[in-house]
Formats: structure tokens, C-alpha cells, sequence
């Protein structure tokens, strides 16, 4: 599992460098905050898969992909994980009973007499009626985890992280492009000459997206519908 360390370094070097400690052109700080947009920005093609179990534990265990939690009355959970785009459309809520699944039914009208769940706000799901039932499955897609320090791991696929790569270049280069771009340099024409470092991100665009749509979109939308 690829560290945030290790992509921060292989940013420095391979595509802004920026190798020499004692002198670095882009603070840690600034770096992170790259990634975290980044990540951010990687939803939009492949988000986060995220399954929460709420169960009659009275203690919270959490697993790689897994999250437990003791199974309340209220009708409220809180999720684990911020989701992404459009929950209703893009998730599935599961009562289930001596290992018989039953599903609950979307409710995007938050019509309360309706059996079904919505989310109010968005990291809080609400279902009615109350589950009676041994476990409720809440499957969705969400927000990559933005790493807090070197040591932690990236969740995203093996192949995105080279996607990554590019997209934190691209944003780290903006504040160059703007002091450059606030020289005011002119041509002998008269005219306002090229930013070298915009076309230097355009072109880090082009690979960006290049990159990314080697992998096909998540089909969100029927990803979690039940199957008769």
C-alpha cells in the first residue's frame, strides 16, 4: 500500500523538481492540501466504496471496509464516511433478518409516513420505520480519506495514484504561475508574452485526462439497485 510519503516524493521528483530539502519550492502543508483536491476531484470518476453495518453490538469495531455499529432506535445513524454525489440515487439501505435481506425504499420526497430513508443532513441517514431487524446494510459511495500524515495510506486504486500525480502538479503550479504572471513580461511586439507554466499545466491536463479515462467511470447509478 503506497504511503502519502512516498507520492509526495515521487511528485518532488518526477514531475515538479523540487528535490533539495533545504530549499524545497513547495512547502508540506501545500502539498497535502493538493491531495486532499485531488482526491476530492477523483469522485468525479471513481469514488470511495463504503459499507457500514449497524448492528446490536455495544462496541464499535472497525475493519478495512467494514464499519460496526450498535443498532439504535431512533431511526438516525450517522455515516461513516461523507457521501458523494447523489445518495438516494446511488445507494442501498438493507434490513436484514436471520440472514434474510430486505430492502429499504428510497424516499427523496422525505414524505414521513413513506417506509424508506433519505439523508438529512448529508452524513446522516434517516429511516422509517425503524429497523427490526438483526443488522441494517448501508452501502454507498463517498469521499476519499485525505491523508493526515506521510504515514498514512492511500485508499485510492493502484492506477489512480499516477492520475494523482499529475493532478497535485497541476494545482502546485499555480502559485508560480501566477507571480510569474504578475511580471508583466511584453514582447518586442508589444504583446503580452506566454506564460510558460500555464502551458506547462495545460499540458499536464492533456495527461491528466489522458490517464484517467483509460479506466472506465463508475456506474454509479445502478451499482447498488437490487436484483429480483
Amino acid at each position: 500500500m503506497t504511503t502519502w510519503g512516498e507520492l509526495q516524493s515521487q511528485v518532488r521528483s518526477a514531475m515538479l523538481n523540487d528535490t533539495l530539502p533545504s530549499n524545497y519550492k513547495y512547502s508540506a502543508e501545500s502539498l497535502l492540501l493538493y491531495c486532499g483536491m485531488a482526491l476530492d476531484e477523483l469522485c468525479a470518476h471513481t469514488a470511495k466504496e463504503v459499507e457500514v453495518v449497524y448492528s446490536n453490538q455495544t462496541t464499535k469495531t472497525t475493519l478495512p471496509t467494514v464499519s460496526h455499529y450498535k443498532l439504535d432506535t431512533d431511526q438516525q445513524y450517522e455515516l461513516t464516511v461523507r457521501p458523494y454525489d447523489d445518495f438516494i440515487n446511488t445507494s442501498a439501505v438493507i434490513a436484514v433478518t436471520n440472514g434474510y435481506g430486505e430492502y429499504y425504499d428510497r424516499n427523496p420526497n422525505r414524505i414521513i409516513s413513506a417506509r424508506g430513508y433519505y439523508t438529512f443532513p448529508d452524513t446522516v441517514l434517516r429511516v422509517n420505520p425503524a429497523p427490526n431487524s438483526d443488522y441494517l446494510v448501508v452501502r454507498y459511495f463517498g469521499y476519499w480519506t485525505h491523508p493526515a500524515t506521510i504515514d498514512s495510506v492511500l485508499e485510492i486504486p493502484k492506477w489512480a495514484e499516477s492520475v494523482l500525480l499529475y493532478r497535485i502538479s497541476i494545482h502546485a503550479l499555480t502559485s508560480l504561475g501566477i507571480q510569474t504572471a504578475d511580471i508583466r513580461q511584453w514582447t518586442s511586439k508589444g504583446n503580452v508574452d506566454q506564460n510558460p507554466l500555464r502551458t506547462q499545466q495545460e499540458w499536464m491536463l492533456t495527461m491528466y485526462h489522458q490517464m484517467l479515462n483509460q479506466h472506465a467511470r463508475q456506474q454509479r447509478g445502478l451499482f447498488y439497485v437490487p436484483r429480483e
